[in-house]
């Protein structure tokens, strides 16, 4: 059954539309079906959204109301036009967008055995709090890796400072980074729907627009390898600040002005030596 969805103007009832026969004929006439109200809806939620964590809270609502429309049953055409304007939304293709949604979307008669569960069910936690800066450093590195695995894999490799997955305290980034790090050192090719299978299905959403993220960074910087240095010198610059940070805490924690004043010179010393190694 087909069903079309018709917006009343704010503070009327059915009741007062029907009282005027013209009326309520125009309103019918301009009713939209079920699917094109959704997507009109989502593109104007993602728009009012501008945290990655809301926008995934958006996308996981909409692909849950998806499913409760029997997405999985509809015809090819009608599902063509979702994929269509759901690549318009989120600046992808039909086909990024199908095996995304494929990949979040519930599997009919998949079982709850220990063997399918995925292998990230529990997100690490960082013991200190992330800030917001660092929090963005670690998700557009992240963004970018995902967005093009075979450029970044190669910017990485030919660093001489290399990433492990220690170095991203933000939950989610860090899980991430324990999935994709070893393909990406060792060259190993991944594409995104392969990388949300291994993802707990509470984090597909927010992983999937880190991807976007790292499509427009891409896109702003002009190529992939620019924006891999410039989300890596953002990524270890925050790692950088943060050490400074604890080696001058650590500094004012020493009583004895001789040994304080040696400790100050070695974190000066390690400081200048990082400096330099990172622009060699």
């Amino acid at each position: 059954m087909d069903v079309r969805v018709c917006v009343l103007p704010e503070g009327k009832d059915p009741a007062d539309v029907a009282m005027d026969k013209d009326s309520f004929e125009a309103f019918v006439e301009g009713a939209t079906d079920a699917l094109t109200y959704k997507l009109n809806r989502l593109q104007l939620q993602l728009d009012g959204e501008t945290t990655t964590t809301g926008q995934a809270n958006v996308v996981d609502s909409f692909l849950q109301s998806l499913a409760q429309l029997g997405f999985d049953s509809m015809s090819g055409l009608r599902k063509r036009f979702v994929y269509e304007r759901l690549g318009q939304l989120l600046s992808m293709s039909m086909t990024d967008v199908e095996q995304i949604m494929n990949a979040q979307l519930p599997k009919r008669g998949a079982s709850a055995s220990p063997e399918s569960e995925p292998v990230s069910e529990e997100v690490p936690r960082p013991m200190n709090k992330v800030s917001t800066k660092r929090k963005k450093a670690e998700q557009e590195l992240i963004g970018v890796c995902l967005y093009d695995p075979n450029e970044a894999s190669g910017a990485m490799r030919e660093a001489e400072r290399k990433l492990t997955k220690e170095d991203f305290v933000d939950p989610l980034s860090n899980t991430v980074a324990s999935i994709i790090l070893p393909k990406l050192m060792t060259g190993l090719a991944f594409t995104m729907p392969e990388i949300l299978d291994e993802l707990a299905p509470e984090l597909r959403s927010e992983a999937s627009l880190l991807f976007f993220h790292g499509e427009r960074l891409c896109e702003n910087e002009g190529s992939v390898m620019s924006a891999m240095n410039t989300s890596m010198k953002a990524f270890f610059d925050t790692i950088d600040q943060r050490a400074l940070t604890q080696e001058i805490k650590n500094i004012k924690q020493v009583e004895d002005p001789i040994e304080k004043a040696k400790a100050a010179q070695q974190a000066i010393e390690a400081m200048r030596k990082k400096k330099v190694k990172s622009v060699s």
